[in-house]
């Protein structure tokens, strides 16, 4: 198939499934849009917590964008990538100092190799809860999408086609997710932010995201309830 039917097939999958979960994909993109509101500050020492939160944002937007394409490993990838970055802005919070994630070498600037572990170890020590919920996910995500296996492609349309298998059911819960991840997210920078001495809290964006999660959790009651996950409850 060459890449320009590629495209038009996608758009024809995206547009329906902008259709079917147009309800859920309001949720979730609500989710994910207000994590720029998350914290305020003014400090010049927050740019590192901004530069990193942005892209935690716009890794989640992608995630949800190939969901809605129906290409789960891709989704995972970046749901992945807005995790660890996630956990390096929580950091950031924390330790602000730009050099602490950047060093430079004759090739220009790379990233410091054990910024990642060290994010991970803070919010694990500081942050358990919030550090399960995200360790949960990427657990799922190591073992399932991050390398190549057999599993994947027989998850395609028959088994060999561009785009995965999906079923309405299985689709809504995948972009769920992704909104879960976000409030994880959110809760956690609001949290780390009672720790810093430059970040405060938003409390106006808490209230509307409480209201947000209220919604988000009326559909994970169906998703928990309903017989295709009975076996995990």
């Amino acid at each position: 198939m060459r890449i320009i039917d590629l495209i038009h097939q996608e758009e024809q999958v995206l547009i329906e499934s902008q259709r079917s979960n147009e309800d859920i994909l309001t949720n979730t993109e609500s989710l994910i849009m207000i994590l720029s509101n998350a914290i305020v500050s003014e400090d010049k020492r927050s740019v590192s917590f901004y530069f990193l939160s942005n892209q935690v944002r716009n890794d989640l937007i992608l995630s949800l964008l190939s969901s809605l394409r129906n290409h789960d490993t891709q989704s995972k990838l970046m749901k992945r990538q807005a995790i660890e970055k996630a956990c390096l802005a929580a950091f950031s919070l924390y330790e602000p100092n730009l050099d602490k994630f950047l060093e430079q070498d004759e090739y220009g600037a790379k990233p410091v190799k054990k910024a990642l572990d060290r994010s991970f170890k803070y919010v694990e020590k500081e942050f358990p809860s919030h550090s399960y919920r995200l360790k949960q996910v990427k657990d799922m995500i190591n073992g399932f999408y991050a390398h190549g296996n057999m599993f994947n492609s027989l998850r395609k349309e028959g088994n060999f086609d561009f785009f995965d298998k999906h079923d309405t059911f299985l689709q809504r819960s995948l972009l769920w997710e992704i909104g879960y991840v976000a409030c994880v997210i959110f809760d956690l920078w609001y949290q780390v932010a009672k720790q810093s001495v430059f970040a405060a809290q938003d409390e106006q964006a808490y209230k509307e995201y409480v209201e947000m999660v209220s919604v988000s959790q009326k559909y994970r009651e169906l998703f928990v309830n309903h017989e295709r996950f009975s076996k995990w409850k």
